[in-house]
């Protein structure tokens, strides 16, 4: 059924509910789970003649990202089976996908709020483009509104 899971996360509340999802679908069908960060190339600066401010706005979204693959390396330590993570640079819905085709993903998993300490303003809905353009199928969790009542 599911043979391998591309998580794609972004540090928001719910890219951690997608990765949480993904484990229990992959202890599930035993699936290789391949968790992908992007930081966007609007937000990072391209390192040739960069001034001091980009410097240091690379270097925090370095940082940042690392601490969100840290993250999610650390729900994955008692994962059985197969799984790494990874981060890259560019547009986030094209490298997703385009990471899901490389891999032969079997199901993308993201979260609804999936930009995490990125804008969605500048960005759009990163989970709403990979739907659209992904010939792969896609799982958008959804972070529990705090507000629900349990038993409704």
């Amino acid at each position: 059924m599911f043979n391998k899971l591309l998580v794609a996360i972004g540090g928001s509340n719910s890219s951690l509910v997608a990765l949480d999802k993904a484990i229990k679908l992959g202890m599930m069908t035993k699936a290789e789970i391949h968790v992908l960060s992007v930081a966007p190339e609007a937000i990072m600066r391209i390192p040739t003649n960069i001034s001091k401010e980009d410097e240091e706005l690379n270097e925090d979204v370095y940082i940042i990202t690392e601490k969100i693959l840290d993250d999610a390396d650390k729900k994955l330590e008692s994962y059985p089976y197969k799984h790494s993570s990874l981060y890259k640079i560019g547009e986030p819905a094209r490298e997703i996908i385009a990471y899901a085709e490389e891999i032969d993903a079997d199901l993308i998993v993201m979260g609804n709020r999936d930009l995490g300490f990125f804008s969605r303003t500048i960005l759009g809905s990163v989970s709403k483009k990979v739907i659209e353009s992904s010939n792969i199928s896609v799982l958008v969790a959804k972070e529990k509104d705090p507000e629900e009542d349990e038993d409704a």
